[in-house]
Parts: C-alpha cells; sequence; structure tokens
C-alpha cells in the first residue's frame, strides 16, 4: 500500500542525496569532456589522413619532372664538362645533389603511403645464411666496419622480405651514423614460440634523450648528417616501424649516449 504522508529527509540523507547529485553532475561532465576528446581526436585523425593524401599526390606529380631534373644536369656535366667553367659546373653539381636529395624524399613518401594501400603480404621463409651473406655482401667490405650475427634459427619463417628490408635499413644507421673508428654491429635473432625476437646492436654514439619519443615519427632525425656529410629525410624508421607494425610486431629501442644503440623488434612466425 502507498504511502500519501509527505515526509522530511533528515541532514544524513540529504547530505547522501547531495553527494548523489554531485556524483552525477561530474558524471556528466566527464561524459560531455570525453565527446570532446574523441571530436578533437576525430578531427585530428582527419586532418592528418588529409595530409598524407596531399603529401602523396604532390610527391607523384613531382617525381617524373625531379627525376628529368636529375638526369638532364647529370647529362650536362658528363657532356659538356670541358665547356662549363668551375663555378657552373660546381651549380650544376649542387643541383644534381639537391635534386637527388628530393628525389630519395619523394620515393621514401611514397613507399610509406603504399604500405596502407598494399594487400597483404605473403609469408616467404628465409635461411640465415641468405640473411648473412646479404649483410655481409652490403656491409662486410668496409674495412671500419665489423659484422657478426648470432641468428640461432637455420630457418627464419617469417616475411623474409620485409625481414631483410628492415635490417637493411637499421645496419645502414649504424654504420652511417656511428662514431668510433671501427663500427662495431651484431644482428641477432632468437625464436620463440609466436615470434622471432630480432636485434640490431651497434657501438655508435647513442640517441639523444630528446629524441626518444619521435625516433619512428615521420621526417624525425636524431642527427642533422650522417658520418659522410649527408642529411637523413626521417622517413627510414618511419617505415620500419609501420612495416612491423602492420604485420603484428613490435619494435622499440634501448640506448646509452656514447655507448651504442640496440633495437629490438619482434616478427610473427
Amino acid at each position: 500500500m502507498l504511502d500519501s504522508e509527505p515526509k522530511t529527509l533528515n541532514e544524513g540523507q540529504l547530505q547522501a542525496l547531495n553527494a548523489l547529485a554531485d556524483q552525477v553532475m561530474a558524471l556528466l561532465e566527464l561524459r560531455k569532456s570525453k565527446r570532446g576528446l574523441e571530436e578533437m581526436l576525430r578531427r585530428e585523425q582527419e586532418r592528418s589522413r588529409e595530409l598524407e593524401q596531399f603529401a602523396f599526390i604532390a610527391a607523384h606529380d613531382l617525381k617524373s619532372p625531379l627525376n628529368g631534373i636529375v638526369s638532364m644536369s647529370e647529362l650536362l656535366i658528363a657532356t659538356n664538362s670541358d665547356g662549363l667553367s668551375p663555378e657552373a659546373l660546381r651549380m650544376l653539381s649542387s643541383i644534381q645533389g639537391a635534386s637527388s636529395q628530393l628525389a630519395t624524399l619523394i620515393n621514401g613518401l611514397l613507399d610509406y603511403h603504399r604500405l596502407d594501400t598494399n594487400e597483404e603480404d605473403v609469408k616467404a621463409p628465409v635461411q640465415r645464411d641468405e640473411i648473412q651473406s646479404q649483410l655481409t655482401e652490403l656491409f662486410g667490405g668496409e674495412s671500419s666496419v665489423e659484422l657478426s650475427f648470432s641468428i640461432e634459427p637455420i630457418r627464419v619463417n617469417t616475411y623474409g622480405p620485409i625481414l631483410l628490408q628492415v635490417l637493411l635499413n637499421l645496419v645502414s644507421n649504424a654504420i652511417k651514423y656511428g662514431d668510433k673508428p671501427i663500427t662495431t654491429v651484431n644482428v641477432t635473432i632468437v625464436e620463440t614460440p609466436s615470434f622471432y625476437e630480432i636485434s640490431v646492436t651497434d657501438n655508435g654514439p647513442g640517441i639523444d634523450q630528446k629524441f626518444h619519443n619521435k625516433l619512428f615519427q615521420l621526417f624525425e632525425t636524431a642527427a642533422p648528417t650522417d658520418r659522410y656529410g649527408n642529411r637523413g629525410n626521417g622517413i627510414g624508421l618511419a617505415i620500419v616501424k609501420k612495416r612491423i607494425v602492420r604485420l603484428g610486431g613490435t619494435i622499440e629501442f634501448t640506448t646509452q649516449q656514447g655507448n651504442g644503440t640496440s633495437f629490438k623488434f619482434t616478427m610473427p612466425r
């Protein structure tokens, strides 16, 4: 039976009701803030996609004329070097160098974008001897480089071409940015039930703390130039991470200023 008599809340009940009201208001404000943050994130993601699409289109449109500039400057230097003044040759060489660097940047941008549009890569096992021979053939001939390997499995049953590309990038970076008379690079591959754990460790200068959180971001570099005076474009490591994450792996690094860096990543079996 319903009670029709009005009741009066005591002090404790009023306090509890006020506390409940405060919690409800806080929850409503939290939900409002969450919706605002989600909308902000959506807009930023959309802006990022638009910028990436613009960069891809611009890079694609610039590729052909830029290749023409590189080819023409090379041809002029090769066929007219005797008739050109030293200053003209210097200017042509500068044009050629800048154009080649820009062409490398454009090709890197196109490669980075294609990772989002290509179909899933197919697993292609690679032999331990093939990994060692390819890296040794490319880098082992330099007297200032010492390569060593500790590859546990005879056959690495994963995405072989991508593994080789990633190793090529990491080993190349270790050599280009090395600061010791002899650059040592060790490649290790360990097999686990689900993944291969791979590391590339060098004895280089290490990576400055201020670059730790953005090393894998597009266009970010940890040094203005490499040991040969060439400027990096900040695309290689971004592509490396995107390739690995796309396959379900992870990548991280540990570093000590002045005492080298170790990149460690996983790839599925």
